[in-house]
């Protein structure tokens, strides 16, 4: 769907919230070009989403200097690149109260490369292949604000991620979905000092990090899809909290779905208990 030109005319606009129902090329709202002979500055707007191909350059900067959430599209391929089609998503830091950013598009790694955040960003989702996941999450691990992370599709180049102090400072979500080449997650229960809930969807790592389980603040571990050594591994963990804290007392709970192939009676079945919960997906 395109809008029309005159949206850059209407100053007292706060929200655009374009619906899209399920990803799809094409889907989304294109904005046209502003009108170079007026520049209307829009003070008002504070939501941007289910953009299509959206241009940040410097005169858009300028345009919304107060959005607070912008949702973004980039159908197509990496080859638009090559032919300088960047949509300058470095300006995007330069968004300084933006709040909310999620991004999409399959197929737009070295796209997504380009993208820069600024330090006011409290949650962040996107959902497109990444060349290299070690890359993004260097760049969301230095947010201060941030309390929500969905990085779902890339690769990890290494074949491992490890944390370090001073990182993820304020982050209480974090999900990470597809990631292929991931093995080995190294960390510490104090790199992830505020986190609450963790979500892990097609994630195959040989081992889950028996540190999490020291995070104070853990409610609740999700894994879908996951492999059955970091299954095993998490139930691991969850049995030395319950010897250090007392089943009863265990202060995090975690829920493993497995892929309809497993059978009911699988091994993985038998692990479940109180704190660590085993479903069969049917779908």
């Amino acid at each position: 769907m395109n809008a029309p030109v005159e949206i850059w005319n209407m100053s007292q606009l706060r929200h655009v919230n374009f619906h899209v129902y399920g990803w799809h090329i094409g889907r989304g709202l294109h904005l046209p070009d502003p009108p170079s002979d007026k520049i209307v500055i829009m003070e008002n707007l504070q939501t941007l989403k289910g953009v299509r191909n959206f241009k940040c350059d410097e005169m858009m900067v300028r345009r919304i200097p107060n959005i607070r959430k912008l949702g973004l599209s980039y159908p197509g391929g990496d080859e638009d690149i090559e032919y300088g089609d960047d949509y300058c998503l470095h300006n995007i830091e330069r968004l300084q109260k933006l709040e909310s950013l999620s991004c999409e598009g399959y197929g737009r790694s070295a796209l997504l490369q380009k993208l820069t955040f600024p330090h006011s960003l409290k949650s962040l989702t996107l959902s497109m292949y990444i060349n290299r996941m070690e890359d993004i999450l260097e760049k969301a691990s230095a947010l201060p604000l941030l309390q929500k992370l969905k990085l779902k599709g890339g690769y990890f180049t290494t074949g491992k991620w490890e944390t370090v102090e001073g990182q993820f400072p304020s982050l209480k979500y974090l999900e990470l979905g597809l990631c292929k080449g991931l093995e080995w997650w190294m960390t510490e229960s104090s790199h992830f000092p505020c986190l609450e809930h963790l979500r892990l969807y097609e994630v195959s790592l040989m081992e889950f990090p028996a540190e999490l389980g020291e995070i104070p603040t853990l409610k609740s571990v999700r894994m879908h899809h996951c492999s059955e050594e970091s299954v095993i591994s998490a139930k691991r963990m969850v049995e030395e909290q319950e010897d250090l804290q007392g089943e009863e007392e265990l202060s995090f709970n975690v829920s493993v779905i497995l892929k309809k192939h497993c059978g009911e009676n699988g091994f993985l079945i038998t692990l479940a208990n109180r704190n660590f919960t085993v479903e069969i997906d049917r779908y």
